[in-house]
């Protein structure tokens, strides 16, 4: 019997697989403010767009943990800081 994923089965039910959606621009709108777009876009500019795209479900973890709406620039600096670290 062919195992799922190519993990063995027994491994696969102590795992969690949680199905993750990429944001697409309304969501990012949306999530943030101005000034964090400002933000998202230097460190785009810096480093790569990639990286800074990446750091948007980082960033919304811990806004929601923060008890906030929205992303604002002190939850993307700081999760951006930890990423790269």
């Amino acid at each position: 019997m062919p195992n799922p994923h190519g993990i063995l089965v027994d491994l696969l039910d102590r795992l969690v697989i949680i199905r993750a959606q990429t944001y697409g621009p309304t969501e990012i709108i949306q999530v943030e403010d101005e000034e964090s777009l400002a933000y998202l876009g230097k460190i785009g500019q810096k480093i790569s767009l990639r990286h800074a795209v990446q750091l948007l479900f980082p960033t919304s973890v811990v806004a929601k943990i923060n008890g906030q709406d929205n992303i604002c620039k002190e939850v993307f600096s700081n999760s951006s800081r930890h990423a790269v670290a």
